[in-house]
């Protein structure tokens, strides 16, 4: 490759990898529709807050939790899960100082369909990652990723991930998804900056279509015509 092509094509690489598609927030979802490989359709709704609670003032309120969706790898997708800073909570992070608790919890759905004849289904694994955290002291944060009827995924204090397999018979729904957010200061204190859940899906295409009576008719024709050939 000529040095000269290769800075454009990382840039181009490095902005398509980067793209996200923002989904509004908790409160207030956007179109949460996304395509994946031009394959498989996710949608994601119906997000509800279900629980909250806090000793000190870090509460988070559906508002204060905002959503993005990238595509990959593959036929995936992933929702991130950021903290928004607001007037009445201005923290950029999901957090809980010493002495302090912080947890919520939220709820949505998800479905998928495919973009061009064929059928699509969920397939293992689904993933929860705590992507950015920090904590001291003995703080500790910890995030769940709730499917109902599957084992739960839990990523825990440090940037890291987990995966767990879906319930059997999952198909092209999966209702009731959601996280759990538990974050505890002790004596020191935790952050936690962005968390995201993956899903992934596999695409199959559509059996091509039975040749009409007319094609049969055809072909017949052509092998007559070649048996009296071979007849002469």
């Amino acid at each position: 490759m000529k040095p000269q092509l290769l800075l454009p094509m990382l840039f181009v690489a490095g902005a398509m990898g980067a793209s996200a598609l923002s989904c509004g927030t908790v409160a207030s979802p956007g179109a949460c529709v996304l395509n994946a490989g031009g394959q498989v359709q996710y949608t994601f709704s119906n997000f509800a807050l279900a629980a909250n609670s806090a000793t000190g003032t870090q509460l988070v309120t559906g508002a204060d939790i905002a959503l993005n969706l990238t595509a990959g790898p593959g036929l995936g997708a992933v929702l991130s899960m950021t903290k928004i800073a607001t007037a009445a909570n201005p923290n950029v992070v999901f957090l809980a100082n010493a002495g302090n608790t912080n947890s919520f919890s939220f709820t949505y759905n998800v479905a998928i369909a495919p973009l061009t004849p064929g059928s699509v289904q969920f397939i293992d694994p689904a993933e929860v990652m705590l992507n950015t955290s920090s904590f001291s002291g003995n703080g500790n944060a910890a995030v769940q990723f709730v499917i109902p009827g599957a084992p739960v995924c839990l990523a825990f204090s440090t940037s890291t991930a987990d995966s767990c397999n879906l319930p059997a018979g999952v198909t092209t729904s999966l209702p009731g998804l959601g996280n759990i957010v538990s974050i505890s200061g002790n004596a020191g204190n935790a952050s936690i900056g962005t968390f995201s859940n993956r899903l992934n899906a596999s695409y199959s295409a559509a059996p091509t279509g039975v040749p009409e009576p007319a094609t049969y008719a055809l072909f017949a024709a052509g092998l007559a015509v070649i048996y009296r050939l071979r007849r002469r």
